[in-house]
This record gives structure tokens, C-alpha cells and sequence, in this order.
């Protein structure tokens, strides 16, 4: 009886600490969720953008990295139809991606939009 309690504290044991050392999960991305109004865009990829929240909030400044992606729902668009789409619907949900700790924009995505409409 005594073997079989050890043996069963050894089995717990023996699957509890590789749980344990594997590694923790890393964020490696930060998002910034606001509305198409709030963003100001560059007039080309590359070039700074502001991030504006309300009239009494700091302004926050940040540069389109050259090979952003941009996205309507699922489909990649260009930065062109990004840009005549935040400006045709000011009041939709736009994601813009950054490296944690970074003032870069990698990826803007623009969420409330059908994706038919940038084609």
C-alpha cells in the first residue's frame, strides 16, 4: 500500500516539472484598438502617423514601417484603399500593430468594413 502511494507521488512528479519548464508564452506584438478618426495616415507608407484619442489625450506619434501590411477584414489591400476606406468610414474599428516597446507600425487592419468594398 505504502509502494503505490510513492509510486503515485513519483508519477505526479514526474509529469508536473517538465510543465513546469517549459517555457512561458512571449508577447511580441501590441495593439492598439481605436477608431478610424482617431489615426491620422501618412500621404505614403513609410511616413508618420498620430494616434489621437480624444481632444484632452496625449497624441501619439509613431512611423509606418515601409512593408506594413494592410488589411479590410481577411483580405490585404493596398495603402491607397486603406486610406479612402478610414476616410469613408470614420466611425469603424481599426487595429494598428506594433512591436512591444516599439514606435513602428507593422500592420493596420480595418475591421467593420466588407471586404468587397476595397476591391
Amino acid at each position: 500500500m505504502k509502494s503505490s502511494f510513492f509510486v503515485s507521488i513519483a508519477a505526479v512528479l514526474v509529469f508536473a516539472l517538465p510543465a513546469a519548464a517549459r517555457p512561458l508564452f512571449t508577447v511580441t506584438e501590441d495593439g492598439h484598438e481605436i477608431v478610424a478618426s482617431m489615426l491620422t495616415l501618412p500621404s505614403a507608407a513609410g511616413g508618420t502617423l498620430a494616434i489621437q484619442g480624444c481632444t484632452a489625450c496625449t497624441r501619439q506619434v509613431m512611423t509606418l514601417s515601409p512593408d506594413a501590411r494592410f488589411f479590410v477584414g481577411k483580405n490585404e489591400v493596398t495603402f491607397g484603399e486603406l486610406k479612402n476606406l478610414l476616410a469613408t468610414y470614420p466611425k469603424s474599428s481599426v487595429l494598428v500593430v506594433t512591436p512591444v516597446g516599439k514606435t513602428v507600425v507593422t500592420r493596420i487592419k480595418l475591421g467593420a468594413v466588407n471586404a468587397s468594398n476595397a476591391r
